[in-house]
């Protein structure tokens, strides 16, 4: 099997490019198939500056294919944005044109390179780039899209709807990804897997970690990893967290984790990282009592298998779906959706340990029934060898 994964940038530590990643180093791993990143030299979904060289290079067997970017994100943009924002299924294909061309990345040398794919099938993720929403159109292989959707006003516009359409297959990380998907477009018909991430255990020591970052003063920590962007929950769980502290004086102090694209004040029961080590990470969630996962826009939410895998409960936000599925599938931990219930289920679990130690438990029967590498790994496979028997781009024939 030749496969190519489609994906905007690449090496910037975005939730897709991870995603797509581990799989295809844990699909080469099992399998002789030839695995290709098909993507751009941009690094951040934020400026689409050409910060890698164009070409190729490789992570053992992964091939990562880097082509110039054209135009990143233009003046215009922001208008446009705003436009979708208020009425998505109303914009007229001129302006949705103009959004996906002014949002970036595009890139004419990834469109070619493409348009002569001799690969048996195509991937493309995620649904809001011309990545996957015109790029998906321009060959003729077998194509599948893995959407990565979250409840957003550009999922309603009628080019992603008709790019989904398109497709002879499509991939979702949660069940309630695919009910969102299905509620905005006719996409039903097609075939379509619920596979999720695979999660495997990593090494890091919780007290390494913690000398490492220093917060190797004996206080006990509640974590919080991933980007901090705006629209992310970062800053809005800094916010309610400083409340909390003031009003209830815990013991433990909130670490956040992650690269930083917005400033948020560190100090006394609030520590900000930044970004860190794999190593380090799985330190980190290890020795936390808890970790909260705050982000509403979330397809998955692959942090929370971590923090089961490495023995953690988890906290989320009541207004993610996926999250919230995730945590009601497994009973692996609470959720909250306003400032009191954010006081409750903190004081709670901050002041139950046997409760976070089942709940963690729990979590992690809920990782490995589900999401271990090996289960993912096989399952991914299966699907994509039939997609392949029966597409009819492949010469194949259409069957159920």
């Amino acid at each position: 099997m030749k496969l190519e994964f489609v994906l905007p940038c690449y090496g910037g530590g975005g939730g897709a490019e991870r995603a797509l990643a581990a799989l295809g180093a844990q699909l080469l791993a099992r399998s002789d198939w030839d695995i290709t990143v098909q993507t751009t030299c941009a690094t951040s979904a934020v400026t689409w500056r050409n910060d890698a060289p164009a070409g190729l290079t490789r992570a053992g067997r992964l091939v990562v294919n880097r082509h110039h970017v054209d135009s990143g994100r233009a003046p215009g943009w922001v208008e446009l944005e705003k436009r979708v924002n208020k009425a998505a299924g109303d914009v007229d294909a001129e302006s949705e044109r103009a959004y996906f061309e002014a949002q970036g990345p595009l890139s004419s040398a990834l469109a070619e390179t493409l348009v002569g794919s001799d690969a048996d099938l195509v991937l493309h993720m995620p649904y809001q780039y011309a990545t996957t929403v015109q790029l998906s159109q321009v060959h003729n292989k077998p194509t599948v899209i893995w959407p990565a959707a979250h409840d957003d006003p550009a999922l309603r516009l009628p080019a992603v709807g008709g790019a989904l359409r398109a497709a002879d297959a499509l991939v979702f990380g949660t069940d309630a990804e695919r009910r969102l998907t299905e509620s905005i477009h006719p996409v039903s018909h097609l075939r379509q897997i619920v596979l999720g991430v695979g999660v495997g255990e990593h090494p890091g020591d919780a007290a390494a970690a913690a000398r490492r970052v220093g917060i190797d003063d004996g206080r006990p920590w509640v974590l919080c990893v991933g980007r901090m962007l705006p629209g992310k929950g970062t800053e809005a769980l800094a916010s309610l967290w400083s409340q909390y502290a003031r009003r209830r004086r815990p013991e433990h102090r909130l670490v956040l984790v992650g690269d930083r694209d917005v400033d948020i004040a560190a100090g006394g029961d609030l520590v900000v990282v930044g970004g860190v080590d794999e190593e380090t990470k799985w330190g980190l969630l290890r020795g936390a009592d808890l970790l909260v996962h705050p982000g509403t826009l979330e397809s998955f939410g692959i942090v929370l298998l971590e923090a089961w895998a490495a023995g953690t409960a988890v906290l989320v936000n009541a207004g993610c779906e996926p999250t919230s599925d995730h945590v009601r599938s497994s009973r692996g931990g609470a959720s909250y959706s306003d400032h009191a219930t954010f006081d409750r289920a903190m004081s709670r679990l901050l002041g139950d340990a046997a409760l976070r130690a089942r709940m963690a438990a729990a979590g992690a029967a809920y990782w490995h029934a589900n999401y271990t590498w090996d289960l993912v790994a096989r399952r991914f496979m299966d699907f994509c060898e039939r997609v392949v028997r029966f597409s009819p781009r492949a010469g194949g024939t259409v069957a159920a």
